[in-house]
């Protein structure tokens, strides 16, 4: 599996207000040390033999998934938590979609609950978040620019506290953002120590 990995410059995310259609969909509050993209990454066929391991090379349980679903996923979602014993809740609801907040304790619940999670992104390009060890989500009104320049509207806030990693799954499902201020995304010979051994890792740069 080949992945390419780069760094982001700050000119990426060096504003604090959403970006509808570019760097972020959400904000990022407080010291955002390092964003690293992991690109050309097919989630469709690699779903949980890329993911699963990469986070459990991480010890990244707990994990917190903050996804937008559509109203008409929400029996699933529920039941699926149900049944595996997950706690959730919803930090937004209206009549077409929810910001849900869950947390992942157990390999078994990541393994069966990856699909769902992963794929609101994959195939209606909803927003998916989800952070290693600790909840730092939460929803504020914030004024958008990009394409929804001048909405004001419930927006996922992410707290950058010390010691925290969180991804995004990027548009289209083609790419990981790893948004971190821990050692092991500091430098590219760390990243790859923690992706799966079968990754064919290819370092890119990024333009200013």
């Amino acid at each position: 599996m080949k992945v390419e990995i780069g760094y982001l410059s700050k000119s990426y995310y060096m504003n604090n207000q959403p970006d509808a259609g570019g760097y972020f969909p959400f904000v990022l509050e407080g010291n955002t040390s390092f964003i690293v993209d992991f690109g050309g990454v097919d989630l469709y066929d690699q779903l949980e033999g890329f993911l699963k391991i990469w986070m459990n090379k991480l010890k990244a349980l707990p994990i917190y998934f903050c996804v937008e679903i559509y109203e008409f996923d929400r029996e699933d979602f529920e039941n699926h938590c149900r049944s595996l014993h997950i706690s959730y809740e919803y930090l937004m609801e209206n009549d077409q979609s929810l910001i849900c907040l869950s947390k992942i304790e157990t390999e078994k619940q990541l393994q069966t609950m990856l699909p769902f999670l992963i794929g609101v992104g994959l195939t209606m390009n909803n927003l998916v978040l989800w952070a290693i060890h600790k909840n730092v989500f939460r929803l504020e009104k914030r004024e958008w620019i990009g394409n929804l320049r001048g909405f004001v509207q419930e927006t996922v806030i992410v707290n950058m506290a010390s010691d925290t990693t969180v991804f995004w799954l990027g548009y289209d499902g083609d790419s990981i953002n790893a948004i971190s201020n821990q050692p092991d995304f500091q430098t590219y010979k760390k990243v790859v120590e923690t992706l799966p051994d079968f990754v064919e890792p290819r370092f890119i740069e990024f333009s200013e």
